[in-house]
């Protein structure tokens, strides 16, 4: 008589089977987990090539009768052989400089060697873009040049700069090749700002422009500057003024009987000021003879505050003097 298996038999069988397929999986994920570790190892421990870039920092003569006319590039491309994962780990941040020695002013090329860089012991450089740099040097000159105020702005209303400010020192000695100083008449300061300053005097440091490009200061680079600001005022011609004579009473006769008149005064006042503010006289003397001629100072009166006569055209006049009444 046959056996037949209990109902329980087959879900037994489904379930070792099940859990024989889990331990079998998990080996199998511990392996793709071994096998991508082993290749990443290999992977980065293979050989390959990477370009940077470093930094240049040049060493240049101090002082010495020769400038370098070369431009000199600020960087230099580096092409590096070296592991992989080494490699993916520079970072040009953290690469030191290479130092360009230019000291020798008879060298006419400077050639950037391997070792020059400074880098991983296990990398090791392929090329060098640019491998070398010409050089060019000329003679330096020297010239001393005047330094010229550059001022900005205005002061405040009926106030202006007066001339000639003062500067200390007043000449600048400047080095560089002669083509470039030639074209230098003289040296300017940076813009000095005079917005709304009152009347009075005022100094202040000023630092002078860049120098050419292969040119530079021997001396400080900043000056004294000593200037002035008064009072707005301007001159104004009036023409045709009367000529009054002042004295005992007498047949008389000018020439000339008017007069031009030159005034000084600040811009306000002298828009609204005309002739008739004006008196132009000539002044007898008590001992004048009954007849004959004088030549007699004109005088202006009639001058307000703020105004001053700065010249009479002509300054005299003829006075002929006829018979008493």
């Amino acid at each position: 008589m046959s056996r037949f298996p209990t109902s329980s038999d087959p879900l037994r069988a489904l379930l070792d089977a099940i859990g024989s397929a889990r331990r079998h999986l998990g080996l199998k994920l511990v392996s793709v987990l071994v096998a991508v570790a082993l290749f990443g190892a290999v992977r980065g421990a293979e050989d390959a090539q990477r370009s940077v870039y470093v930094d240049v920092v040049a060493l240049l003569p101090d002082g010495g009768d020769k400038i370098l006319l070369s431009e000199l590039p600020d960087r230099v491309r580096v092409t590096l052989r070296g592991s992989r994962s080494l490699l993916n780990a520079l970072r040009r941040e953290l690469l030191e400089p290479v130092t360009v020695d230019l000291r020798d002013t008879s060298l006419r090329y400077y050639y950037f060697e391997p070792t020059s860089f400074e880098l991983p012991a296990s990398l090791s450089v392929v090329a060098i873009e640019p491998a070398s740099i010409p050089l060019t040097w000329v003679d330096r000159d020297r010239r001393e040049l005047p330094v010229v105020v550059r001022f900005e702005g205005s002061p405040g209303p009926g106030l202006r700069l007066a001339a000639n400010p003062r500067v200390e020192p007043p000449r600048i000695v400047v080095s560089g090749p002669s083509l470039e100083l030639v074209a230098l008449p003289h040296v300017e300061t940076d813009p000095l700002d005079v917005s709304e300053l009152g009347p009075g005097t005022h100094e202040r440091r000023v630092r002078l422009v860049r120098p050419p490009p292969h040119g530079r200061y021997e001396g400080p680079d900043v000056v004294r500057v000593s200037f002035e600001v008064v009072v707005d005022e301007q001159q104004r011609r009036i023409d045709d003024v009367p000529v009054t004579v002042l004295g005992p009473g007498a047949r008389l006769t000018l020439r000339p009987d008017r007069v031009d008149v030159v005034v000084r005064g600040r811009p306000d006042v002298l828009e609204d000021f005309g002739p008739d503010r004006l008196l132009a006289v000539v002044q007898l003397p008590p001992d004048a003879p009954p007849t004959g001629s004088l030549v007699l100072p004109v005088q202006v009166r009639g001058i307000g505050e703020g105004l001053a006569v700065l010249r009479v055209e002509p300054p005299e006049v003829l006075v002929a003097l006829g018979r008493g009444r």
